[in-house]
């Protein structure tokens, strides 16, 4: 029969489902499930826990219906491989678009999981992919929280129907309400546009009584009951300031193994399969630099460079932290920068940046043999750039080639396969007539302030210029979509008067006929008509 909502189990009842569990999974035999999944389920009663408080309202036995989600869960794990994904076995462009990521906690402590919906347009990347991605920060968070509860928010700011992908939501459902007991404390669903109300409906309808009561549809007047004012983005509405970068993952020690229960006679601890979570077991020196390196703050304009103990000695930028723009011959926004491999190594590199619809970058990508070096050539396309120039940024990634001769096509299958060897992060900016760096000047700040308080103003007018250009992109959206639906209007239109015109003027003609069959012929002889 039912239980009831959130009462976790007895030290018997934990028993007793975990006994059941393992006898079913034995049956299904060892090459279907995972060893470090068994291990799990033996070790950690929070675990079990989890699935039997999961599946409260189920009509059958909470200790029969969770053992069945166990074996069900373990089998789908076994299937979908989730040992096997990491970091480096998930597409690197998914943890630089920033569609996905892991930032701050709600109030009750809980961790977020932020899913931008207004950075992923349905259909631009794999679907297989997509779902490796997620599962992914799944299996991180996991590890991370130690078997927490998670907050989920859907940060619906500037996002439409384009962006609405039904499939992928889908997915991210069926992972929370089949395999992932326990896991969701709240589902915020930030600034939802209008637009997505029919959707979000068809989305309610796909969970489960329990999970609709979870989610709260929020705005910045009422995030804060939520989250409070310095775990929310300034985007939220909050006072953090803290920008997207992929931030590795920061390990635990393994709890479970420590608090090892033996159950039912499973035996020693040397009985049992090794407790392997798929982490790495070391954490080299850089990269525990990368785990307490502080995101990038806009407290200087020069602060999102690549510090020199980030990144080792391969490849030197010039200039090192920001590319100036200023206008070329032909009228466009022109700026260079020269790499110069100062490793003993031939390289490869690739250069990206966060507006690739604006910039044209030549080479955007090649190799370097020992201390050679390349101009590279950034053109910005297109009027209006310099308002939104100085939110852009360029990402140079670099690898070791071990390979004499490398073709483009070569080059970018291994820029795509291997693990970059480090990361070279650029800040853009645009040369004002007079030959300076376009900045907010420091003459219009206080003079008497301290220079916290003068990177605060800076910082603050910055962020003012980005949000006027963010309100510029939209209107020129909206424009557009206007236009778009004049265009439609005007055809429709024409159409509907075209058919009008040819099928309204046979009409009278129709109906005088009728007229004329219907009245009475008429009177020959008068004498008759009396």
């Amino acid at each position: 029969m039912p239980g009831t909502e959130g009462v976790p189990p007895t030290s018997e009842e934990i028993s007793q489902l975990r006994e059941k569990a393992l006898a079913a999974l034995a049956a299904l035999g060892q090459g279907n499930i995972l060893s470090a999944d068994i291990a799990k389920l033996t070790r950690s009663d929070k675990y079990v826990s989890r699935f039997f408080m999961h599946v409260f309202d189920l009509p059958g036995s909470q200790i029969d219906e969770a053992s069945n989600m166990i074996l069900e869960t373990f089998k789908w794990r076994k299937k979908f491989g989730v040992d096997g994904i990491s970091a480096d076995t998930t597409n690197q462009s998914f943890f630089e678009k920033g569609t996905v990521y892991s930032h701050n906690r709600d109030k009750d402590g809980k961790k977020l999981l932020v899913f931008v919906v207004g950075r992923h347009t349905k259909g631009s990347e794999k679907m297989e992919d997509m779902k490796k991605f997620f599962v992914y920060y799944l299996e991180r968070l996991e590890r991370e929280e130690l078997e927490d509860e998670i907050t989920i928010v859907f940060d619906c700011r500037n996002a439409g129907l384009k962006n609405m992908d039904m499939e992928f939501m889908q997915f991210i459902i069926g992972m929370l309400k089949d395999y992932y007991p326990w896991m969701v404390n709240y589902i915020l669903v930030f600034e939802m546009p209008w637009v997505l109300n029919a959707a979000w409906k068809v989305i309610k309808a796909w969970l489960p009584a329990a999970a609709v009561k979870k989610i709260k549809f929020l705005t910045k007047s009422n995030m804060g009951e939520y989250i409070t004012d310095d775990n929310r983005l300034e985007a939220w509405g909050g006072s953090d300031p803290w920008e997207y970068e992929w931030e590795p993952e920061r390990l635990h020690p393994d709890p479970a193994a420590a608090q090892h229960t033996t159950v039912n006679g499973a035996g020693d601890d040397s009985q049992l399969p090794p407790y392997d979570d798929g982490r790495k077991k070391t954490v080299t020196f850089a990269n525990a630099e990368r785990d307490v390196r502080p995101s990038p703050s806009l407290d200087s304009f020069t602060s999102y460079s690549s510090s020199s103990s980030a990144n080792p000695d391969i490849l030197k930028l010039n200039p090192s932290q920001e590319v100036i723009f200023s206008g070329g011959g032909s009228g466009e926004l022109v700026a260079k920068v020269q790499l110069t491999n100062i490793s003993d190594k031939k390289i490869g590199f690739k250069i990206k940046t966060t507006s690739p619809e604006k910039y044209r970058v030549r080479p955007s990508s090649g190799t370097l043999k020992q201390g050679q070096d390349v101009a590279v050539e950034l053109h910005v396309s297109g009027q209006g750039a310099p308002v939104t120039l100085v939110r852009d940024k360029f990402l140079v990634t670099v690898i070791f080639i071990q390979e004499e001769d490398v073709n483009n096509a070569r080059l970018q299958e291994l820029l795509k396969s291997t693990k970059p060897e480090a990361q070279y992060r650029l800040r853009c900016q645009l040369l004002s007539e007079n030959g300076t760096v376009s900045k907010p000047q420091l003459s219009q700040l206080s003079t008497s302030s301290p220079p916290g308080d003068i990177n605060k103003q800076m910082t603050v007018l910055l962020k003012k210029v980005n949000q006027l250009s963010e309100r510029n992109e939209n209107l020129e959206n909206q424009l557009t979509n206007n236009f778009r639906i004049q265009v439609v209007l005007l055809v429709l239109t024409f159409i509907l008067v075209l058919l009008v015109w040819i099928y309204l003027p046979a009409t009278p003609t129709h109906c005088l006929e009728a007229e004329l069959k219907s009245e009475p012929s008429p009177v020959s002889n008068p004498s008759q008509e009396l």
